[in-house]
């Protein structure tokens, strides 16, 4: 069945007022960074495209941009790799009570404040003498990543018809090769999820970064939110327009790819 409005006035009344609720604010941070004026003031006198220029010219923010693109790239990988192991691993355990419990304990972090566990990791980093490095950040984004790549490949995981693989075996096809033509392709839809998933994440922290980041660390949403600490203006919602644009292409570039539905693993009627 495919999906339509709602046909009821009141709820579409109440479904239009939640969105407009919702996209608002990020409606004023895009046309801010499209505004004319020298000063953060809404509506905006006129329209240029100054301060999108001035972000892409700023060596500064284009080395923040630069650090939070590596990083989200190799925390995406990682994780989702990381993900799709242990979502094979718990899909052959035969005890669904173990399954259960150990999957629990794998999303739990999802559970907690990110700023409960930045403290945590600030003292655990500076025991090891990680705090600070890529590498202390990077696992600092996976211990959120891992579980919420997890909780989208499992689900399609769990759905996977084990005679199609068996049958792929039967007729000559080794392990590998059973992976990377049967299965593969079954829940490619999920692993791009589970991957654009990881990557916005990534991509826009600034938790993790504030208490665990260094000097060859600053990532893009820090180095933002260091600069409104001083100045306001309209390079804020210069880049708030390109990080929305940015995201609203990635997921309409994979919904075309692989849809979104499928990335979710909701089945149409």
């Amino acid at each position: 069945m495919k999906g339509h409005l709602p046909r009821d006035p009141v709820l579409l009344a109440f479904v239009l007022v939640v969105m407009a609720f919702i996209l608002a604010p990020l409606a004023v941070a895009v046309s801010i960074g499209f505004s004319s004026s020298p000063f953060l003031v809404f509506p905006p006198p006129g329209l240029s495209t100054r301060w999108i220029a001035r972000f892409l010219s700023d060596p500064e923010f284009m080395a923040s941009l630069r650090v939070s693109l590596i990083l989200a790239s190799v925390v995406t990988v990682v994780a989702v790799l990381g993900a799709l192991m242990l979502a094979f691993g718990l899909a052959h355990l035969r005890s669904p009570r173990l399954k259960a419990v150990l999957s629990g304990l794998i999303v739990a972090p999802l559970v907690f404040p990110v700023v409960v566990l930045a403290v945590g990791l600030l003292l655990l980093l500076a025991e090891i003498d990680l705090l600070g490095s890529p590498v202390g950040l990077v696992a600092a984004h996976l211990i959120i990543v891992v579980p919420l790549c997890l909780v989208t490949i499992q689900a399609a995981v769990d759905r996977l018809n084990p005679e199609i693989a068996s049958a792929a075996a039967s007729l000559g096809a080794g392990p590998v090769r059973v992976f990377a033509t049967v299965t593969i392709p079954q829940i490619w839809a999920s692993v791009v999820g589970a991957g654009l998933l990881s990557f916005l994440f990534s991509l826009n922290d600034v938790t993790f970064a504030a208490f665990l980041g260094g000097p060859d660390t600053q990532t893009l949403p820090l180095k933002l939110f260091g600069y409104v600490r001083y100045r306001l203006d309209p390079l804020v919602g210069a880049v708030s327009a390109i990080f929305v644009f940015t995201t609203l292409a990635l997921i309409v570039l994979a919904d075309r790819l692989v849809g979104f539905d499928r990335m979710l693993g909701i089945r149409r009627a």
